[in-house]
């Protein structure tokens, strides 16, 4: 996968010429192992993915398979092209940038300026330590490339959420965007559940999903304020969390894949696969919940928060989690909150109640409508 560095180009359109030569050797792949082509409808757009060969298919589908969808003439919003080194034979080409411009969330200084974004993915401890991957997104064009050493290095979060920076950044718009959250619903009304890591979000979240709520999405969605009504459209199939949550919701244990969780790992579970008659394209936005942890609090209370509260719970995690969009994220999250009541919610005893406690509010939101 580790190319050799070409000289550093000065032209301030170095991230075009990039994009051309990445598009050039995705065709090059291509033509090595024949593209499979999948159309899918994922946070509410139309989105077509063409891998050359089958080898990632195991890696970037399963999460995905859910928003499969009939093949059309129609032209998607958005075009992947996806391929890997190994079975290929067709690396990336060479990198234009110095080490030191690669930047927190792997975006590159120079090359993220305009139109065309480039991010250099590097792997971290544990299995996914040789994870190297390229992703360039030309928004303009609604065209993007992702690249990767072989499938055998693809670490479990990616394939937990498959080319989540690729689907951010071709997928935004001033009104649409990916946000950090479960969302879940019941009837005609439905919720996004914020909060950052501690907060209890992922244990009340597969509470819910066990209590027979439909969802989205247990940790990305997308939601455009400019809809009406509002909804939270699904991206991933998967949910994703720790061994507390599995000790609080000892049912889930038997769902989730033997050896998963090692190496500090998160487990990873196939909801849509499990529960494929919860599993919605969207639900409808009714509300913002946040919760937090109460230790001592025997049972959970949930009571009206304002604006700001929900857009502290909301904004960090997805701004800081994922590519930069030159602060026009904040903007649309403003709107969201504006738009839809928000409740704290204090966990305090088995995450049945907190579950509970949501379906009589969405039973309630429900009935308001």
């Amino acid at each position: 996968m580790a190319p050799r560095l070409a000289e550093p180009v000065a032209a301030p359109d170095r991230a075009l010429a990039y994009r051309d030569e990445l598009a050039g050797a995705a065709r090059r792949a291509m033509a090595e192992a024949p593209a499979s082509v999948h159309d899918l409808r994922l946070g509410g757009a139309h989105v077509r993915l063409r891998l050359a060969g089958p080898a990632l298919e195991p890696a970037l589908l399963p999460a995905l398979a859910h928003g499969l969808i009939e093949r059309t003439s129609a032209l998607p919003e958005l075009t992947i092209d996806a391929w890997d080194t190994e079975s290929t034979g067709v690396g990336p080409p060479a990198f234009p940038w110095r080490p030191e411009d690669v930047r927190e969330r792997g975006e590159i200084r120079g090359f993220n300026d305009g139109a065309v974004r480039t991010l250099y993915h590097a792997g971290g401890p544990g299995t996914g330590r040789n994870f190297q991957a390229i992703s360039v997104v030309d928004t303009a064009r609604g065209a993007a490339w992702f690249v990767v050493a072989s499938e055998q290095c693809v670490p479990w979060y990616e394939r937990a959420a498959p080319l989540r920076a690729v689907l951010h950044l071709g997928l935004q718009r001033s009104t649409r965007l990916l946000v950090h959250a479960a969302a879940l619903g019941h009837g005609s009304a439905g919720m996004l559940l914020a909060g950052a890591a501690g907060s209890g979000k992922s244990t009340t979240a597969m509470a819910c999903v066990l209590a027979g709520l439909d969802y989205a999405g247990d940790d990305y969605v997308v939601v455009d304020v400019g809809e009406d009504p509002l909804r939270a459209h699904s991206l991933y199939g998967t949910a994703k969390f720790d061994t507390t949550t599995t000790t609080l919701l000892p049912e889930l244990a038997a769902h989730v894949p033997a050896g998963a969780g090692r190496d500090g790992e998160k487990l990873v579970l196939d909801l849509a696969g499990t529960w494929p008659r919860q599993m919605r394209a969207a639900v409808a936005l009714s509300a913002i919940v946040v919760p937090s942890v109460r230790p001592g609090l025997a049972q959970p209370r949930l009571t009206r928060c304002s604006p700001a509260q929900a857009l502290r719970a909301l904004a960090p995690t997805t701004i800081h989690q994922l590519p930069s969009v030159g602060g026009a994220t904040l903007a649309p999250l403003a709107a969201l909150v504006r738009r839809v009541p928000a409740y704290a919610l204090e966990l305090g005893g088995p995450p049945q109640a907190a579950a509970t406690a949501l379906i009589s509010l969405l039973e309630e939101l429900d009935g308001s409508v």
